[in-house]
């Protein structure tokens, strides 16, 4: 069978959700098969196919490697408890304090490694409060200032450092309408609040902007309510689910050099699923930096050793770090399939492309070679790849 049609037949199906794996894990969502249908066709698998004879007449080796998996991210308390992970907390945290004239300050647990954050959780408040997004400062990254929580690990920062974020808004909104209603005299359930606006059912044109609830919050004119505290700040602690599965597929086509066992990576696609996506070049960019590193696992990166522990590859010169040179163009198609159990849906993605792109690179290296060894050894250079074709006879 193609090994298109083998991970077809294999693959959960829609219906099947919520589904429970054998080894335990419960998968919240997803359409395996139109994702594999989407890389196949975004890749033009079948030409692939076709060219990969051709070639094989004109003494040149193509291979076509996929891979197909699902990552399990964001996992709150309870997974790490399962595991006996007790020194994490698995919550994270946020805090919104807005100042008289509307402008925000963002405080959450999760610090940034490179991902945008900043970018993305201004996004992420913006939309959720309709508010600009330059009045929105976040900050990340200082203990001294910024909420108790789990920090930024295993693909979790959008789901439970985003999750905590949404959870305040919540408070925020709460707390908007509650100013709304003080200010016109009315029962908080006679506002509304969207889209950076408080309105009042049944009075046209009787509305307060976000920055004069801002400014009402913090006057000494304005009388509150007992329950309703001055000024605007708020906070929220969120335990995020068991886990949200996002999940991909990468299809790989490479040319394995007869005489020198040289790969070269021809084309490289990637459909993925990583739920509500916020900012899709942000989701990019974390995708095609993983592919990249995940293709220095395949073929070039190895810490070697000689008989008495010394370090043979400690420096660029013998440890080949794959940049521009090396890397193929990415093409990236997303779907989304929205988890049940996380804020607006939302799943990790920062892995994604690191699991995925060491498996499709070594299928495709194999099926250029024709072989089935029961024994490989990343990554692949040149004289393992000579080695792996000589054994196949």
């Amino acid at each position: 069978m193609d090994p298109s049609d083998v991970r077809m037949k294999n693959l959960a199906q829609p219906t099947d959700f919520p589904f429970k794996s054998v080894a335990g894990p419960v998968y919240d969502s997803g359409d395996y098969p139109t994702l594999l249908n989407l890389a196949l066709k975004e890749s033009n698998y079948p030409y692939w196919r076709k060219r990969q004879a051709e070639a094989l007449t004109e003494g040149r080796l193509l291979g076509i490697g996929l891979s197909c998996f699902v990552e399990m991210t964001g996992m709150g308390r309870g997974t790490y408890r399962k595991r006996g992970m007790v020194n994490i907390p698995a919550f994270d945290a946020a805090t919104l304090r807005v100042d008289r004239k509307g402008q925000i300050d963002v405080f959450v647990s999760t610090p940034s490694q490179g991902q945008g954050q900043k970018t993305t959780f201004a996004q992420l408040l913006s939309e959720a409060l309709g508010v600009s997004f330059e009045n929105i400062r976040v900050h990340l990254g200082d203990t001294a200032i910024t909420p108790y929580g789990s920090g930024t690990f295993a693909s979790r920062s959008m789901v439970s450092g985003g999750g905590a974020l949404l959870k305040a808004a919540e408070k925020m909104q709460e707390k908007l309408v509650q100013l709304a209603a003080a200010c016109w005299h009315v029962d908080p359930t006679q506002v509304l609040y969207s889209n950076g606006m408080a309105t009042q059912k049944g009075q046209a044109g009787t509305c307060l902007t976000f920055a004069s609830l801002a400014d009402l919050a913090y006057t000494p004119f304005q009388e509150l309510p007992p329950n309703v505290e001055p000024g605007l700040t708020v906070h929220a602690n969120y335990d995020p689910p068991p886990a949200v599965t996002s999940a991909s597929v990468h299809v790989a086509l490479v040319e394995v050099d007869i005489h020198t066992g040289e790969v070269k990576i021809k084309n490289y696609v990637v459909a993925g699923d990583c739920g509500h996506i916020v900012n899709q070049a942000i989701v990019d960019g974390q995708v095609r930096g993983g592919v990249t590193q995940g293709i220095g696992i395949a073929l070039w990166e190895e810490l070697l050793y000689n008989e008495q522990g010394q370090l043979l590859s400690g420096s660029l010169m013998d440890y080949l770090v794959p940049g521009a040179y090396e890397s193929p163009q990415i093409q990236i198609v997303h779907m989304e399939t929205l988890s049940p159990w996380s804020e607006e849906g939302i799943k990790g993605v920062g892995e994604s492309g690191t699991i995925g792109a060491p498996a499709a690179i070594t299928n495709a290296v194999l099926d250029a070679l024709q072989v089935r060894p029961t024994d490989i050894q990343l990554p692949l250079t040149p004289e393992r790849v000579l080695e792996l074709r000589r054994s196949s006879g």
